[in-house]
């Protein structure tokens, strides 16, 4: 009998505990909004996210091609624990990069073209130690300095400079 309810206890306990981890995660993130202007002069993106969920934190980044190459912004890390359902975040010109650190790699994208296209990712998950990945991690790890992975939202949005 009192092994019955220690078990019974210990599984309402096991059951609560993950309960309350499953609970706090990101469930949806949407892009609300995304625009591409000039700001006295200044090109730049503007977005907007709506998250839905408890805790966690999760990972922006945008990209965007130019000539032959892609470039990148640094991931931007946005912390649920905040309780904060609405993000707003700006990129300018100078934050899309492109970085291969295996050839020695960081320059700014000379300009925003015209017709090409801005992609923003949302991502669950970010690793900057090789150590137990698998081979792709590894692989972005040592060309970027980290890896994105696990994708919330996707947006793009053709690049027509707008004055604002």
């Amino acid at each position: 009998m009192r092994r019955s309810v220690l078990s019974v206890v210990t599984v309402l306990f096991v059951v609560l505990f993950l309960g309350n981890i499953a609970f706090g995660v990101v469930e949806k993130v949407r892009i609300t909004k995304m625009e591409i202007l000039k700001i006295d002069g200044v090109p730049q993106v503007r977005l907007e996210l709506e998250v839905e969920g408890q805790d966690g934190v999760i990972f922006v980044q945008a990209s965007t091609d130019y000539d032959k190459y892609t470039y990148f912004t640094e991931p931007v890390t946005l912390d649920l624990s905040v309780r904060q359902p609405f993000f707003v975040l700006r990129f300018t010109k100078s934050d899309f990069r492109r970085v291969h650190l295996l050839e020695n790699i960081n320059e700014e994208i000379p300009e925003f073209a015209e017709g090409k296209k801005v992609t923003v990712y949302v991502y669950e998950a970010k690793y900057t130690s090789p150590e137990g990945q698998p081979e792709d991690i590894k692989q972005d790890i040592a060309k970027y300095g980290y890896a994105l992975r696990g994708v919330l939202a996707k947006g793009t949005k053709t690049i027509e400079l707008a004055r604002k």
